[in-house]
């Protein structure tokens, strides 16, 4: 008969095997775990090509302490310069009137300097 082997192949584990290719860009999609989060951030510093993530948050800033809250469910949470020199931009999705996704706001995350507080800089350009 047929034998059916499962093995179990965790989301960061797949991250880091995508790190290891020569990529442009690496999407991520619906980003729920601590290690999903440690995992990206560890692949934005690594200086590749770019890299696209979604995950719930109802505010460009609310995004950024979104991901602060799953890096904390890791155990760890870096420094907000930290986080603000690996991110370019935060797009905010919804949904019209009409029920058709929109750009909700559109925000530049600017790095922040070492002697200022660890305050998220946004500029919002939507």
């Amino acid at each position: 008969g047929l034998e059916i082997i499962k093995e179990d192949y965790e989301f960061n584990e797949a991250l880091t095997d995508a790190l290891r290719a020569d990529y442009d860009m690496i999407a991520v999609n619906e980003m729920r775990s601590g290690k999903a989060a440690r995992t990206l951030l560890d692949a934005l510093n690594t200086g590749g090509g770019g890299c696209f993530a979604t995950w719930h948050a109802n505010s460009a800033v609310d995004g950024l302490y979104r991901l602060e809250d799953l890096l904390r469910w890791n155990g760890e949470v870096p420094p907000r310069r930290m986080i603000a020199r690996f991110l370019d931009a935060i797009v905010v999705m919804g949904m019209d009137d009409n029920r058709k996704r929109c750009v909700r706001d559109f925000a530049l995350i600017d790095d922040i300097p070492d002697d200022a507080p660890e305050e998220y800089v946004l500029r919002s350009i939507a």
